[in-house]
């Protein structure tokens, strides 16, 4: 009886282990299992605990047999229902794939329909995107040698797919790059005419100058490069382009101090004067501390250099050629620091000035080129290189503030200049939108007397995009050099 029990267990242990590996997907390796009879219960092999942890000899009572039997009957119960889970389980999964196998089967010939000339497209713009940025690289590498239109419709000639077509890669790239200039407010250069107009039909100006602040390095010694205008005797001159500081200082994003080692390859310049972030025109710079030196001399000690500037101002000077001889001195208004005129202590104004400090002595001649309608072309000639000489000279001397100089528009206040409605119809602007017009201040020429050899080093630069534009539409007549 009791051998009979242990028989039952043994065979529901059996099978409840079979359904535990049939989970585990390794049923196939087991054999049917072979019951153990009476005899092999009796055997004096299995008198020890067999592997299943049960014990044969240790089984004599009826209490321990009922036990075992009722225990048997509950694990048959539970291996039958999980056996008849996995046997349902294995239908639907069987099920499942065949659903599945169907499925591809009809999607096979679709996808591959679609497959195919999406990846053929995918390579397509990948080899374009390759081809454009060789593109543009070739167009930045000849860009630092020179900004010519020769080189860059040779570079044009020289890619693969450039054609008249905008699509090429050549445009394609030019349009990406205009892109991120735009987006970015960045301006390499200033447009001659910028076609941006406000609701009310007026041009807006702000686009006709440079926007450097924003641009990559690469893009500004690019600039600076092509602005080389003269380079022996150890001495470079650029045209320093607008809104480029000549150095750094607090909010200063570049500065033309910051490319000294990059303008000539494996050079490094030293400035020995300074232009204001707005003025243009030419810049001298020295390839050696010598010749730094030397030239610091000519401009700081000896006072020997012509410096000519061209202005374009508001109002015409009563008197046409002349000099201004007033000392100016650092001051505030609205809270701001600008220069300011310090008269000399004279019989005439001691009530007024004999509790000023002095000013520094600053001299700046002048002449009218040309006139036009409540507007002129002056050519200045600083003797003293004070900051803002000339700028704080032609305001408050003569009453003829440089246009777009809006920091010196007003006696008593920093605010945008008013401009008279003649100005306003010829520019093509409206009174607000003169916020955005450019400072007029031009450097156009230097020259250094018996400096090499006992010769003149003279050096002039263009005129920029901005004042060649606005010049004409003033209807100012710009004379040759005398």
């Amino acid at each position: 009886m009791e051998a009979t029990k242990i028989c039952r267990l043994v065979k529901c242990i059996n099978r409840f282990k079979r359904a535990i590996l049939f989970n585990h997907g390794v049923n196939r390796c087991f054999s049917d299992v072979n019951f153990i009879d009476k005899e092999q219960v009796s055997n004096k092999e299995h008198d020890d605990e067999d592997f299943f942890g049960v014990n044969c000899n240790s089984i004599g009572t009826h209490a321990e047999a009922k036990h075992i039997d009722s225990y048997a009957d509950k694990m048959e119960v539970v291996i039958e229902k999980r056996l008849q889970d996995n046997e349902l389980y294995r239908d639907n999964f069987e099920s499942a794939k065949k659903n599945n196998s169907k499925k591809l089967e009809k999607l096979n010939t679709p996808v591959e329909k679609i497959r195919q000339p999406v990846r053929n497209t995918v390579q397509t713009q990948s080899q374009d995107h390759v081809e454009m940025y060789k593109a543009n690289a070739e167009v930045y590498t000849n860009t630092q040698r020179s900004f010519d239109r020769t080189d860059v419709q040779s570079v044009k000639d020289k890619s693969v797919h450039s054609t008249s077509d905008d699509s090429s890669v050549y445009n394609l790239a030019i349009r990406i790059r205009e892109k991120i200039q735009k987006d970015n407010n960045i301006n390499l250069v200033g447009k001659m005419n910028p076609k941006e107009f406000s609701k009310d039909g007026y041009k807006i100006l702000k686009n006709q100058i440079p926007h450097l602040q924003n641009a990559s390095t690469v893009d500004i010694v690019a600039v600076l490069r092509k602005s080389i205008i003269y380079n022996k005797n150890d001495i470079v001159a650029i045209t320093k382009p607008y809104g480029l500081p000549s150095h750094g200082g607090p909010g200063i994003a570049h500065s033309v101090g910051d490319f000294v080692n990059d303008i000539i390859p494996n050079n490094t310049l030293y400035p020995v004067h300074r232009l204001d972030k707005e003025t243009t025109g030419v810049m001298i710079l020295a390839k050696s501390i010598g010749m730094a030196e030397l030239l610091t001399e000519h401009f700081v000690y000896k006072h020997d250099v012509v410096k000519k500037y061209l202005v374009i101002t508001k109002n015409i000077p009563e008197i046409e050629m002349g000099q201004i001889d007033i000392p100016i001195l650092e001051g505030t208004v609205d809270g701001r620091a600008r220069m300011a005129l310090r008269p000399y202590n004279t019989p005439e104004l001691h009530a007024v000035t004999e509790k000023r400090s002095p000013g520094q002595t600053a001299v700046t001649r002048y002449k009218v080129l040309s006139k036009g309608s409540h507007c002129a072309l002056l050519e200045c000639m600083p003797l003293t290189g004070k900051k803002h000489q000339v700028r704080v000279h032609l305001a408050f001397g003569l009453n003829c503030p440089i246009l777009g100089d809006h920091k010196y528009a007003h006696l008593h206040k920093m605010a945008p200049m008013r401009l008279h409605p003649d100005i306003l119809e010829m520019l093509k602007i409206s009174q607000s939108g003169v916020r955005h017009l450019a400072m007029h201040l031009h450097a156009r020429s230097i020259m250094i007397p018996n400096f090499s050899n006992g010769q003149a080093v003279f050096v002039s630069a263009p005129l920029p995009p901005h004042f060649v534009r606005n010049l004409n539409d003033l209807k100012l007549k710009l004379p040759p050099h005398t």
